[in-house]
């Protein structure tokens, strides 16, 4: 096999084959990505999914995917100093991105100072009366 000269310097084979893989791999007829696939030890055609298109150099994506965020809410439950139950809008997902705050204190997630269960939040003690209960999360 002739290696291959570009601006003087001369590829080596391990280059040429890897010229050759993407040759072989031939024109899709659409617009693709091209990726090393790792697991099967190659270069691959990655197909574009919905939500997804390229315009020239540029992949755009559209639609309403994704996480949704509830930012700065007032769960309903009453803050009356004996209340350590409180409910949101709707239920965190995942779990652990809620972020609960009492008189702008953060509690501890997992039985430390709040538990969750569903759009349920019970706190290990009752917020003082009249204080400002807050919660972000993504759902």
């Amino acid at each position: 096999m002739s290696l291959i000269s570009v601006q003087g310097e001369k590829s080596t084979s391990a280059e040429i084959a890897k010229l050759t893989e993407l040759t072989n791999l031939g024109d899709p007829n659409a617009d693709v990505i091209l990726f090393w696939d790792d697991s099967a030890g190659q270069i691959q055609h990655l197909s574009i999914g919905s939500g997804l298109s390229i315009s020239g150099t540029t992949l755009s994506a559209s639609g309403s995917g994704g996480f949704n965020f509830s930012d700065s809410e007032t769960p309903s439950g009453s803050v009356n100093g004996l209340n350590s139950t409180f409910v949101l809008a709707h239920t965190p997902s995942p779990a652990t991105s809620l972020i609960f705050v009492v008189n702008g204190q953060v509690l501890a997630p997992s039985g430390v100072d709040m538990t969750l269960s569903g759009t349920t939040v019970t706190t290990i003690t009752a917020p003082p009366t009249n204080s400002v209960v807050l919660a972000w999360y993504r759902y």
